[in-house]
Parts: structure tokens; sequence; C-alpha cells
């Protein structure tokens, strides 16, 4: 049926892959939410773009580039600035979000290898019932009927998770995902500014310098690509 035609795909492996570490990031992410501010948790997820890159040379065979793992090794120490093992305690929160930023990567690379032979659509498709069969259990479990408050925050947050997969599905289709990934930076101040006008918080010090690392290692990777990408466009 045509109606169906969405749904037809080789690769069921990969979109359960790319399905349960969507579910897994977000439940990560939720979880380190409990425990950190908007701001800190955006910071930590900055370095997923540079894991990623590690992840699409080694299993993606992109092309291992020098400024690429001094990119890498920057935003680690950007990572590192925000986390600060041995020098603070390293809360749950910390640790979720760290974890999340792996089921991030897995995340990214399974949208990379779907693009190649699926559709943007089919790929959000697959998405949303493998996010539905997985959750559908554990919130009946813990159910509790939403205020209309609460049922309208809940279906915004639907409305954009729906828009952001689908935009950044057809982006990967587009381009690179070094390309795509730096814009995922403009959460901070939006993160930071949104936890500070409803929840009263605000990152501190060094999650900002932390912050700017990563970003200004990605910013540069970026740089480097677009420069590379002109000059083999000119021979």
């Amino acid at each position: 049926s045509k109606n169906f035609t969405g749904l037809k795909t080789s690769r069921f492996s990969m979109h359960m892959v790319r399905g349960l570490s969507g579910v897994a990031s977000l439940y990560l992410m939720f979880g380190a939410l409990i425990f950190i501010p908007m701001g800190d948790v955006a910071a930590i997820t900055f370095t997923r773009p540079l894991l990623a890159s590690v992840c699409a040379i080694l299993f993606l065979g992109e092309a291992s580039r020098g400024h690429r793992w001094t990119a890498v090794i920057f935003g680690l120490i950007g990572a590192y600035i925000i986390v600060r093992p041995g020098v603070s305690p390293i809360s749950w929160g910390q640790i979720l979000a760290i974890i999340c930023v792996l089921a991030m990567v897995i995340n990214s690379m399974a949208i990379k290898s779907l693009t190649r032979t699926d559709s943007a659509d089919t790929i959000v498709v697959w998405q949303m019932i493998v996010f539905t069969t997985v959750s559908i259990g554990p919130a009946l479990y813990v159910w509790v009927t939403p205020t209309l408050e609460q049922l309208g925050l809940l279906m915004l947050m639907g409305f954009a998770g729906t828009l952001t997969q689908r935009a950044m599905t057809r982006a990967y289709k587009a381009a690179d995902a070094t390309i795509v990934l730096p814009f995922e930076y403009t959460r901070l101040p939006f993160a930071a500014f949104m936890g500070l006008v409803l929840f009263s918080e605000f990152p501190d010090m060094w999650v900002w310098i932390g912050g700017t690392i990563i970003f200004a290692a990605t910013v540069y990777m970026a740089h480097k690509e677009r420069q590379e990408g002109r000059a083999e466009g000119e021979n």
C-alpha cells in the first residue's frame, strides 16, 4: 500500500540501533537534569560533535585529518575543565550527561549511515515507532494523569522533538556530519538563558570556560573542513 511506503527499509537493525540509542540519550539527559543545571548538561554534550568526528573516521570511513584530531584533543580538555575530576566531586548528573553523550554519538553515526540508503521521513517514522514501543511500558508503570498545563507542555515537547528530528535528519542527508554537528553549540546560550529565566539556574565560570574551548575547537575543525573542501573543488 502506498500509505506505508515510508516504512519500507532493508536496514531494520540499524533503525533499532538509532531508535534505542535515541531513547537511551533522552532518559540519560532527563536524569542528568535532575542533578545539575541545564547549562551544565548542554556544555557537557558539547563533546558530541568531536567524538562523532572520531567515530566517523573509524566506522564510516571518513578521512583522518590532523585538524580533526587537534579539535578532539582541545575538546576533551574543555570537557575536563567542565567536569574537573579530582578538583570537585563528580556528580551523578555529570556522569549521566557523559554517558548521554556516548548514546548521542551512536545515534549520530546511525543516522548518518541510514541517510545513505533511506529517506529522512523513513528514518524519523521508525524512530517514533521504536521510541513508542520502548517507552510505553515504563510510562504506564509510573503513569500520573497530567494536568492541562502539563499536557500542553508535553504536546509542545512532542512537536519540538519531532521537528528537531526531521530537520536534523534532513541536514545529515544534505551535508557531512562535520558541517551539521557544530550548529549544536548554539544550545549553550539558549539553555543557560532558559535555565536562568525558568529555574534560576546559571552555569558557573568553569562551565563557560570549558564550553568556550569546546566551541572554539569545533569552529576550528569546521573552518578547516571548508578550506579543504574548497581546495578539493578547485582541483
